[in-house]
């Protein structure tokens, strides 16, 4: 009896040891996140193609290890008989159709891949979420906004000094303005680079950016310089405010409001001002009015800061936006084109997809580009995931969104983070179709729920 007692204490401290180990594992994830660094497992000319090990995959990997040892009497106890939620049926359905799609998949193991950091993406959601762990959502923020201020000076630099340059070891890759197939703006002055920051491409930096900034404003709203404790009703308000955390997070908004507008993305641009506008809606519907007052406040100084960026690069901005130059044309006309080769593939594939991950291998075994083209999916999640896994995965997955929407947008910094995810995935891919993409859709939708 004694030492089945003395094994309960060991037990319970080997859990609240992993509990500690789990929760910086966690901060440290979010914090290289960001990082694109990499070994490429299979090579390949699109990225789409490609299959590498991330570094932050490894730490997630490691994190859900931990994890299922930390519940494994949970995971080996029999399950309790009660009604399953709606939004987990779903989410079975979801998960059911992209693992059939491994089986139509013309790339099998890259159709593999994409389905393992689904789990990865899902087992990530299910640790910010957990009830028992209750690791500190406030402090996840901030690690990843520290992570992302390194990023913001970086895109800034690269824009001032019109380049980029590689680095293995933070996963940075080398553009030149001069170069075929770097993004760029073109006008009477000349090519102008977009910052890259450390991704693939500035419409995932300006993405990102975008939802720091959501997550920093919230911060700022919620907390007035000085200390409060318990006032509101914020999970923020846990935490005892200090004067650092505060100052960081200014200094993280100005400098990723300049990387957003360094970005040039179109779609970010319009998502940021979206999600504002809906904040602005829900403290009126609340009648938050100190809220609304220091929302006002941020709009004004933010209004300011890209005006005054603007004053120097109004040529860039202009052409951006009226979609002028021979450049934004084109651009226009290949998503018109990807728009076509997606209604193909979807019409001889509609009942399971191409499968997770395939759509651009797809592209090449349909005959729908030359082999001189670099291939792109179409710029809309909703129909990439069609054409991927099919009628019924789609519909699930559409399902689950909606229920995901419902259930956060109650709270001001939800329904603005959610404007901005659907209309990122309206106009662009990347949240479906690339590795951090895919993790980074799972964290954002952890935060907020």
């Amino acid at each position: 009896m004694a030492g089945f007692e003395n094994f309960m204490v060991y037990f319970k401290n080997m859990r609240a040891y992993l509990k500690k180990i789990i929760t910086y594992l966690s901060y440290l994830l979010l914090f290289l996140l960001p990082w694109q660094t990499k070994l490429i497992l299979r090579p390949d000319f699109s990225n789409y193609n490609e299959i590498g090990l991330y570094a932050w995959e490894i730490i997630l990997i490691i994190l859900v290890l931990l994890f299922l040892i930390y519940n494994f009497k949970i995971i080996f106890k029999a399950p309790e008989m009660k009604k399953i939620p709606v939004y987990l049926w779903l989410l079975a359905i979801w998960e059911l159709f992209t693992f059939v799609s491994i089986f139509v998949a013309p790339d099998k193991l890259l159709a593999l891949n994409y389905y393992f950091l689904f789990l990865l993406g899902l087992a990530l959601f299910s640790i910010i979420k957990s009830k028992d762990l209750d690791i500190p959502r406030p402090k996840l923020t901030l690690a990843f906004l520290l992570s992302l201020s390194f990023q913001a000076g970086l895109a800034i630099t690269q824009f001032l000094l019109q380049t980029t340059w590689a680095n293995k070891y933070l996963g940075l890759a080398y553009h030149n303005p001069g170069l075929a197939g770097t993004a760029v703006i073109e006008t009477a002055s000349g090519r102008w680079l977009r910052a890259y920051g450390g991704f693939d491409h500035p419409n995932i930096l300006g993405g990102v950016m975008l939802i720091g900034l959501l997550s920093a404003a919230h911060y700022i709203i919620n907390l007035p310089r000085g200390e409060r404790e318990k006032k509101t009703e914020t999970e923020y308000s846990k935490l005892r405010i200090k004067p650092w955390p505060t100052l960081f997070i200014w200094v993280f908004y100005l400098l990723g409001l300049m990387a957003l507008y360094c970005s040039f993305s179109r779609t970010a641009w319009l998502a940021y001002g979206a999600a504002l506008f809906i904040l602005a809606i829900f403290y009126i519907k609340e009648k938050a009015w100190p809220n609304l007052g220091k929302l006002f406040a941020l709009v004004i100084l933010s209004t300011v800061l890209i005006f005054s960026l603007n004053s120097c690069f109004h040529e860039l901005s202009f052409t951006r936006l009226t979609g002028q130059g021979r450049l934004e044309a084109k651009s226009v006309s290949e998503r018109q084109e990807y728009l076509a080769q997606a209604a193909t593939l979807i019409r001889s594939n509609y009942l399971l997809g191409v499968g997770r991950g395939n759509y651009v291998k797809s592209l090449s075994v349909n005959n729908l580009v030359t082999p001189t083209d670099y291939p792109q999916p179409v710029h809309n999640v909703f129909i990439l995931a069609l054409a991927e896994i099919g009628i019924f995965g789609f519909l699930s997955f559409v399902a689950w969104l909606f229920y995901t929407i419902k259930k956060t947008s109650a709270r001001a910094l939800g329904a603005g983070i959610f404007i901005a995810l659907i209309i990122l995935m309206f106009f662009d891919h990347w949240l479906w179709s690339l590795p951090f993409g895919l993790v980074f859709f799972w964290l954002v939708l952890a935060l907020v729920w």
